[in-house]
């Protein structure tokens, strides 16, 4: 996994700065709450690439031979469907040395009947499965179809083949931004999806990776955040040391998300005054109200009626014990400071969840590195908190910057969600 904005894969301008890299990625986490859709060596896993825009890829092979397309995928944990675009699409998006998924020349490519058991939602074009998926304000349209998929195994330096892989080959492909410019960089040609679904990578893979995944996502605070690996099946294991333990929180599937159950919030050893109601499950028309984890998303959000207790006891903090007041900022973040003092003493956040049988709670502590950034405001020193606000009832998010430095591993077949803290790095 890279993050989006890393050097290596060049999608964001380098001269951009923290704030600049951070304002851009506010609109991105606004918009998911909105989201909707019409070690042995034969290991399952993939490299994942963090950047500080809080942004996760993934490369991909895809077909073999001379036909064989290297790319890199997006990687969300709230869709089922993994899509990639390809050559004769309109619209398109403009992707590195204008290369799309030249599939005429992939001699494994078939594309998918409509009649195919994969075929789901059955959508018919001339016989064929067709597919639409939207976002917010991004959709992709086209054909199901299968081909090899090829997985770098980080272990034994090789790759694993997956024969007849579904997917989807995107033909029209509109308002797609992979970075904050688009244009020739771009180095992403698609999402890959691991929500489970009939068609999706894990239903696929099943008799393999049995329900299980596991990814550490780098801190973003670093301007070039490292690499590290998803894994998959059995390899897909979690473990603490002396200092740390493993959780359990109960988790399930609601609405093509991840859903969590959140309880509350405690800001320095406070429990806020939050109804938990803005945090149980409940479909509203065209959305929904809950918590999810959501690993497109690059920052936490929070529904208005909880974000505005969690903000004035931010604010509260550093007044009564740094006499700091928040600084007028032009971005969607409402808490900012300036201050030259290092030595600062951040709150601790805490976040109150379900165990696995509903009963007992579970708390997520949050450090300072995820939930606030540094910045440099023309030599002086600041911080913000990563918070956006969005209107009730929601839904809420945890996105992928208050994920970092946390291992996570999903068992969707028990409904439980392991995390424990661990920094993650691999080079």
């Amino acid at each position: 996994m890279v993050p989006i904005d890393t050097p290596h894969l060049g999608l964001v301008p380098q001269h951009f700065t923290k704030q600049q890299r951070h304002q851009y990625l506010i609109n991105i986490s606004l918009s998911r709450p909105y989201y909707n859709s019409k070690l042995a060596p034969n290991s399952i896993m993939s490299q994942v690439y963090g950047l500080p825009s809080s942004y996760y890829a993934t490369p991909m092979v895809i077909g073999e031979g001379a036909a064989a397309f290297s790319t890199y995928l997006l990687f969300d944990i709230s869709t089922d469907m993994t899509w990639i675009q390809c050559e004769g699409c309109d619209p398109c998006f403009q992707v590195n040395n204008n290369r799309n998924f030249d599939y005429s020349h992939s001699p494994n490519f078939e594309m998918m009947s409509v009649d195919d058991p994969l075929c789901y939602p059955r959508f018919d074009r001339r016989g064929l499965c067709g597919y639409s998926f939207t976002y917010t304000k991004s959709s992709t349209r086209g054909i199901m179809a299968t081909d090899n998929f090829i997985f770098q195994n980080s272990v034994t330096g090789g790759a694993e083949v997956y024969n007849g892989y579904a997917f989807g080959c995107g033909f029209e492909n509109k308002d797609f931004t992979f970075g904050a410019s688009t244009g020739p960089r771009n180095m992403i040609a698609g999402v890959q999806g691991l929500l489970p679904g009939r068609r999706s990578f894990l239903n696929q893979l099943e008799h393999r990776i049995q329900g299980r995944f596991s990814y550490c996502l780098p801190s973003q605070n670093n301007l070039s955040p490292p690499m590290s690996t998803m894994y998959f099946g059995e390899d897909a294991y979690i473990s603490g040391d002396d200092d740390t333990q493993v959780n359990a929180i109960a988790m399930d599937i609601k609405t093509n998300a991840y859903f969590l159950y959140l309880n509350g919030i405690s800001v320095d050893g406070v429990r806020l005054a939050i109804d938990p109601s803005i945090f149980e499950f409940e479909r509203i028309r065209h959305t929904f109200r809950g918590f999810i984890i959501d690993s497109g998303a690059p920052y936490m959000t929070l529904a208005r009626s909880a974000h505005d207790p969690f903000r004035d006891a931010i604010v509260s903090y550093f007044k009564e014990n740094y006499r700091l007041k928040p600084q007028p900022t032009s971005n969607t973040f409402e808490v900012h400071y300036k201050s030259n003092n290092h030595d600062i003493q951040f709150p601790s956040i805490v976040l109150h969840f379900e165990g696995p049988d509903h009963t007992s709670e579970v708390d997520m502590v949050l450090n300072k590195e995820n939930m606030f950034t540094e910045y440099n405001y023309n030599g002086e020193y600041g911080f913000g908190l990563m918070l956006l606000p969005i209107d009730d009832p929601g839904p809420s998010l945890l996105g992928a910057f208050q994920q970092s430095n946390f291992k996570f591993l999903f068992d969707i077949p028990n409904k439980i969600l392991y995390f424990v803290p661990k920094i993650c790095r691999e080079n």
